[in-house]
Order: C-alpha cells, then structure tokens, then sequence
C-alpha cells in the first residue's frame, strides 16, 4: 500500500528508504521502509513481504491537517488495524467511514483508485495484513463475507467494502507488539510472523462468532439494557466505563451503545451524565450535605469540573441552584 499526496504538494516532497535516527525507534526489524517528508509532516511506511501475505507498519506525523491518498497497484484484502489515533476516509465503491482508535478489521480495498484519508495534525499508528488468494481462500466457509472478500479480490472488484471491526484488547496488543519488536531473521522471521498474524485471526474470528451470537430477542435485549440502567442509577459514586457496562450487558460495544440508546432513549454517556445531574440536584434541594459529597456522591472527584457540568445542565452553580430552590421552599 502507497500513501500519495495532493498533486500541489508532490513537488516538494523527499522520498528515502532511510528512517531518520529521529525516527529510529519506529523501525521494524528487516522490513523495507520508505520515508517521506513534506510541508505537511512526514509519514514511515515499513513491509515485510511473503508470497502469502504484507505485513505493513504505518506511521504518520501530520504537522497540519492533510489529506492524503492510500492506493494500490493490485486488488487488496487486508486486515486493518488503528493503534493510535481516528482517520476519516473514503473507500472508493464504499463510502464514507472512519479508522478507529484501537480497533480492527477487514477491507477490500479496489486496485488503482484514489481513495481518501484525512489527517488531523498529529501522530498515528496503524498496521495491515494483506492476504494472498492463495491464503484467503482458507477462510472462504468461515464467514460469508469472507467469500464476497475471495471474489472481490479474485475479480479485482472496483467498489471496497468493510467487515464489522472490533476493539483491539491488550490480547491483540500484545500479539502487533510481537510483531514489531521480532529480532528473528529469514525463515525464522516469517514463521514466528505468520503465528502471530494467525493468533490475530483467530482473535478476529471470535470476535465475529461472538458478535454472532449475541442476536438474541428483543425482550431480552431491552432486559440487559434496563438492568444496566439500574446497575448505574445505583452506583453513581462509582468510575461507569461503557466498555465494562458493556460487557455487564454481555454485548459487544458497538452494540451495546446502539441498543442502549433505543430503549433509553440515549446514548449511556448521557445517560449516565443526565442520571449524574437528577441526583445531584435531589441531593442540593434536600440535604445540606457539602457541595464537594454531592460531587463525589455522583461520580465526580473533581468538585470544579462538576460544577462546570452542571452549570450547563442547569443554567446555574450548585450554590445558586440550593439558594433557589431554599428561598422557593422557605416562601411556600
């Protein structure tokens, strides 16, 4: 895979197979690189190369926001993952979707089109596995997306698709750390590579069972959502991180978020927030209880990062809020 820039920039950019000592650390053990360097920033591209798959590292190091433009010279599925950072993009016959942070999944991605990636400035860290015919052909009775992947890329295809992507959990963290920080050489080098790109797969591969297996009925879904719900009205006080009330729900994030928000009618963020901000001001209007414990009975150490929220939640400080509601109370 090739990163071009707009042909304005082209001009003034500096190619060179040479990482920098700058940029030294980046570098993957007996990978080809290519560096370039241009007005925007720079970006390192680094592959390992086997008749049966690419093993790419990308780094960039965006100083303005750019765009910049992925291509390939032959039809292309690849296992995709984001390390660092979020990248919008255009997939050529696909559309609009965005590169996550700490997620992955597979693309096709269609020979000789311009497709588009937009960088904000900033560092980011991705790497792909792109796979043979030879080596897809495996996973042909896997999945059925995987034989629209086979065909696709089989009849160089000129429209991309996605397959659902999944969080990258220390377990696949793990494994790209593997990868990258190998000091075998030749032979050894791509058998210990392609263990772990197949640990990556089975990891992906369970991920979609998982996610499979999680289409159950309705009652039941709006069940786990309700006593999600509950399990956060009563442990305000607590740190709610929505991966693990996710996981309480025993769904997968993406999911979990668009479940939650059809049968609370919000997203678990807010909803969290706004649960935050009811018993906050419950507690104003009938306790005399400091301000700081209000904060930290909801959720928030910080007692001026709280009364920010709820200012904007309710147009007033806590203070201003209790004297309010004391004076209506004390003139009835």
């Amino acid at each position: 895979m090739k990163f071009k820039v707009p042909p304005n920039m082209e001009p003034h950019i500096r190619v060179s197979n040479k990482i920098p000592s700058s940029h030294a650390q980046y570098q993957v053990s007996h990978a080809g690189a290519e560096f370039v360097t241009g007005d925007f920033g720079s970006f390192l591209t680094q592959e390992i190369t086997t008749p049966f798959w690419r093993l790419g590292w990308l780094n960039f190091f965006i100083k303005e926001d750019s765009y910049l433009y992925p291509t390939t010279q032959t039809a292309m599925v690849a296992l995709y993952a984001t390390i660092d950072g979020d990248i919008p993009c255009k997939l050529e016959g696909f559309g609009d979707l965005v590169l996550q942070n700490r997620r992955y999944g597979f693309y096709y991605i269609p020979p000789e089109v311009k497709n588009e990636a937009f960088f904000q400035a900033g560092d980011y860290d991705a790497v792909y596995v792109s796979f043979s015919l030879t080596f897809l052909s495996q996973f042909i009775d896997e999945n059925p997306r995987f034989k629209d992947l086979y065909t696709r890329q089989n009849e160089q295809v000129n429209s991309g698709i996605a397959l659902p992507t999944y969080p990258i959990t220390q377990v696949e963290l793990d494994i790209l750390n593997k990868i990258r920080y190998s000091r075998y050489k030749g032979k050894s080098q791509e058998l210990f590579i392609q263990a772990r790109i197949n640990d990556l797969l089975v990891s992906y591969f369970q991920a979609l069972e998982g996610a499979g297996k999680e289409e159950v009925d309705t009652n039941e879904l709006e069940q786990r959502i309700q006593d999600v719900a509950n399990y956060i009205t009563h442990h305000l006080h607590q740190s709610l991180s929505i991966a693990d009330l996710s996981k309480k729900a025993r769904l997968n994030l993406d999911k979990f978020e668009k479940t939650f928000k059809q049968v609370m009618g919000s997203a678990p963020q807010k909803f969290i927030e706004d649960t935050r901000m009811q018993e906050a001001a419950r507690l104003l209007r009938t306790t005399d209880i400091p301000i700081a414990d209000v904060a930290y009975k909801v959720g928030y150490a910080d007692q001026g990062y709280f009364t920010k929220v709820f200012k904007r939640v309710f147009g007033v400080t806590p203070r201003k809020y209790r004297q309010d509601n004391s004076d209506a109370n004390n003139s009835v």
